[in-house]
């Protein structure tokens, strides 16, 4: 018989959250005997999971925007024009040296 809970809607949210590193071995085999670990290989998975209940969800995704926000305080900006610059000394040089 099933229970009358399910037939309720409900309350609450699960949110679950991962800091992004994977923590499944890769495939492929390196070609080379000697290969350089990738970036972020060493980092463990973080996970997070939360229940919200459905009354405060928007306060819980308005202080959760603000947690993301701090977090990428320290982050600093591309320097496009550095790059393009970069870029086109790079195309000019090709661009001689095929003359």
């Amino acid at each position: 018989m099933p229970s009358s809970d399910l037939s309720q809607p409900s309350s609450q949210v699960l949110i679950r959250a991962t800091n992004g590193a994977s923590s499944a071995k890769p495939k492929a085999k390196p070609t080379s005997k000697v290969s350089k670990p990738q970036q972020g290989s060493t980092k463990q998975k973080i996970k997070l999971a939360t229940v919200v209940e459905t009354a405060h969800l928007d306060s819980f995704y308005t202080k959760y925007a603000d947690v993301c926000k701090k977090g990428m305080e320290g982050l600093r900006k591309r320097d496009k024009k550095r790059a393009k610059e970069k870029a086109k000394a790079a195309k000019k040089k090709k661009g001689t040296t095929a003359n």
